[in-house]
């Protein structure tokens, strides 16, 4: 009896210490939810102004380099494009990079714009242009065979980068038709 006893009283003590507990835990919750409202709140304001000034925007290659821009700050990828559908092809407008030198830049800028891929399922971007569908590759040097479609080496070896994580998004018009794609690259995913 007087190890149950015992047992009931540390039982009884942990249970104090829980419920003293929780309106601690409670106000850290609410504070917690309260900086991620605000953060959310800032980064929609941030998509909503960004789409006010995209669509002023008339030049195609300033709207391209505008729309990579955001998009590689809102989630932090060291690289990204934007192709522009045309008749069965996708036209490179955009190609950024942060972590190839000067000398690779200079190189990306004369490579990439205006590149032109074929709309087939044999690529990422076209894959995503014909598909409609959103491409998260996490390692574009380890695609399964079954996926379908290749990743182009040629930037990376033209330049030195190497591209891990790829993420092909298809960008969309008024009417819903596909207008392009957006591509944002990163390291390999954790």
């Amino acid at each position: 009896i007087a190890a149950c006893m015992a047992q009931l009283q540390r039982e009884r003590r942990a249970r104090q210490e829980a419920e003293d507990l929780l309106p601690r835990k409670s106000v850290d919750l609410r504070e917690t939810e309260k900086r991620l409202a605000l953060a959310t709140r800032g980064r929609l304001e941030a998509l909503t102004r960004i789409g006010q000034e995209l669509g002023e925007v008339q030049d195609l290659d300033l709207l391209s380099n505008r729309i990579v821009t955001e998009a590689r700050r809102l989630t932090q990828a060291e690289a990204g494009a934007v192709f522009l559908h045309e008749v069965r092809r996708l036209r490179c407008t955009a190609v950024q990079n942060e972590r190839i030198d000067p000398v690779g830049r200079e190189l990306l800028s004369r490579l990439g714009p205006h590149d032109v891929l074929e709309v087939d399922l044999q690529s990422l971007a076209g894959a995503a242009a014909l598909t409609g569908k959103t491409l998260n590759v996490p390692d574009a040097y380890r695609l399964p065979e079954s996926a379908g479609f290749r990743f182009d080496r040629r930037y990376d070896e033209a330049t030195g980068y190497v591209t891990r994580a790829v993420l092909n998004v298809a960008l969309r018009g008024r009417d819903a038709q596909v207008i392009g794609v957006l591509r944002l690259m990163g390291p390999a995913a954790a």
